[in-house]
């Protein structure tokens, strides 16, 4: 029921982003080949991963072949109850996910006519590719630690909002996890290096 709920509001048109989790191990190991949570793996959702201010993969980040996107997300001062100050720096791809969340409101508030793929399309194809998990210092395009790469803000906003061309992504349905047509997938092996950057 959850699954058809998010799927009815792609179809109506809904831009959705989600943190991808905290389920990866920083110690013992690399993390495993896809653990994602729901609902960042739902189609139709994009899914956000957290980078150190190093633009390196957080540990603790979730992985997995629908990952979209990275943004920052540690050490991000955030509003909280019982403190001093009602402030607190906290980590988490919870705190990247508003980044790209915030990123999409100033997309869609240059064109309110971007179409949800349309503003997918438009954070994926300027976000910054990141070293691949498999050899760092490479570009690989998408992969399965930081999806398309680091969001970039200000390209993203040339685009919507400086008369830029969008390019929506592929339709469709809900079912599919593509979301353009430019990026190239690089899928990552469960066997990886321990701490390559993202």
């Amino acid at each position: 029921i959850v699954e058809e709920a998010f799927a009815a509001a792609y179809a109506g048109g809904l831009t959705m982003i989600a943190a991808a989790g905290n389920a990866s191990p920083c110690e013992g190991g690399p993390p495993p080949a896809d653990n994602e949570i729901y609902p960042a793996k739902f189609p139709g959702i994009m899914a956000v991963a957290a980078t150190l201010n190093t633009n390196a993969r957080a540990c603790f980040s979730s992985v997995g072949p629908d990952l979209e996107v990275a943004a920052p997300g540690v050490a991000i001062l955030s509003s909280w109850v019982d403190t001093n100050t009602s402030y607190m720096e906290l980590s988490g791809t919870s705190m990247a996910a508003p980044h790209v969340t915030g990123l999409a409101a100033i997309l869609l508030g240059c064109d309110p006519t971007l179409t949800n793929d349309e503003v997918y399309g438009v954070i994926d194809s300027t976000a910054k590719d990141l070293d691949s998990p498999l050899v760092p210092g490479a570009l690989d395009g998408r992969d399965t630690w930081c999806g398309y790469g680091l969001i970039q803000a200000i390209p993203a906003a040339d685009v919507a909002c400086g008369g830029g061309t969008v390019t929506p992504t592929a339709t469709r349905p809900p079912s599919t996890a593509i979301r353009t047509s430019t990026a190239t997938r690089t899928p990552t092996p469960a066997v990886r290096p321990t701490s390559p950057p993202c």
